[in-house]
C-alpha cells in the first residue's frame, strides 16, 4: 500500500501510567473537568515535547488496529547516549 492511499489510523493508549494520571486526576480535581484536561495535557503533552518519546506498540486480537501499551521518555541527552550504546 502506497502512503498516499492510507486512511490513518485510530490508536488506543492502553499506557498504565497514563491511566493512573488520569485517575488520579479525577480523584483530586472532581467535577472540574477543565482543571483534569489541563492537568492532563501539561504532563502527556507539553512535559513530552521536551523528551525524546517512544511508543511501545502492541495487538491485541479484540481490537483491529495497533495499540500504545507504553511510553518511553527518557531526556534527550540520555535518549542520545542509550542510541549510541546499541550502535556498538
Amino acid at each position: 500500500m502506497l502512503e498516499s492511499e492510507c486512511r490513518g489510523h485510530s490508536i488506543i493508549c492502553e499506557d498504565i501510567e497514563a491511566m493512573m494520571l488520569i485517575r488520579r486526576l479525577r480523584n483530586r480535581y472532581a467535577g472540574n473537568e477543565n482543571q483534569i484536561f489541563e492537568k492532563a495535557k501539561d504532563k502527556l503533552y507539553t512535559f513530552m515535547k521536551g523528551r525524546d518519546l517512544h511508543f511501545i506498540m502492541g495487538t491485541h486480537y479484540r481490537y483491529s488496529t495497533w495499540l500504545i501499551v507504553g511510553l518511553f521518555y527518557p531526556q534527550r541527552k540520555k535518549s542520545r547516549e542509550l542510541t549510541e550504546f546499541f550502535k556498538k
